[in-house]
Formats: C-alpha cells, sequence, structure tokens
C-alpha cells in the first residue's frame, strides 16, 4: 500500500516505463501503425461496398497488417 498519492501517481508512472521497455519490436508497430494501417484498409473496403469489413477489426487482422508491414522490402508499402 501506498502511504501518499503523489508517491504512488510516480510509482505508476516508473511501472508504465518499464511496461513500455519491455515490449518487442512487434508488439511496438502492433500499437504504433498496426492497428491505424488496419483502420484504414477497413474503411477504404466499406467504400468499397464491403459492408462485413468493419469486423476485420480483430486481433488476427491487426497482426497479420502489422507482420505484413515488417516484412515488407525496403520502400514497399503494405
Amino acid at each position: 500500500m501506498v502511504e501518499t498519492s503523489c508517491l504512488g501517481i510516480e510509482l505508476a508512472k516508473i511501472i508504465s516505463k518499464i511496461e513500455d521497455i519491455s515490449k518487442g519490436a512487434f508488439e511496438k508497430r502492433l500499437e504504433d501503425y498496426g492497428l491505424r494501417r488496419a483502420g484504414e484498409i477497413a474503411v477504404y473496403a466499406v467504400k468499397f461496398g464491403c459492408d462485413t469489413a468493419i469486423a476485420w477489426l480483430d486481433e488476427s487482422f491487426t497482426n497479420y497488417v502489422t507482420f505484413m508491414s515488417l516484412n515488407c522490402p525496403l520502400g514497399w508499402r503494405f
């Protein structure tokens, strides 16, 4: 138990930084790029008439998009 709220806030900041440092390259790329790009792809698909594309925004599709982006040759974009 933490004695003061100020100490609790500082401990929470430290723990958050430790969690960020312990993340791997894939997890960082997933958070920075994969979620945003999967959303963009789903929106484009809906605009082209695929009404069920919103259901693509699940963990497996975002993992796929992230994996493909990490394995693209230099100069290419997925």
